[in-house]
């Protein structure tokens, strides 16, 4: 497994995402996130990661990860 991070910076800010590669399997982050919150971004690319996985996990719902921007 591979988790590398990725930068945008657009306007004066940086914002922050990131990829994990699992085998052969590239999956992103599914936001961007304020360079305060950048593990928010490791976890959000593991979530996606683990869902591609474990697709019917009880525990269900998407997770909400501080710092979160929108474009």
């Amino acid at each position: 497994m591979l988790i590398a991070l990725a930068s945008e910076n657009a306007g004066g800010r940086t914002a922050w995402s990131s990829n994990v590669t699992v085998g052969n399997k590239f999956m992103s982050a599914r936001y961007w996130y304020d360079g305060q919150y950048i593990n928010n971004a490791k976890e959000d690319a593991a979530e996606v990661a683990y869902k591609s996985f474990v697709p019917n996990d009880p525990a269900g719902s998407s997770t909400v990860y501080s710092g979160q921007i929108s474009f």
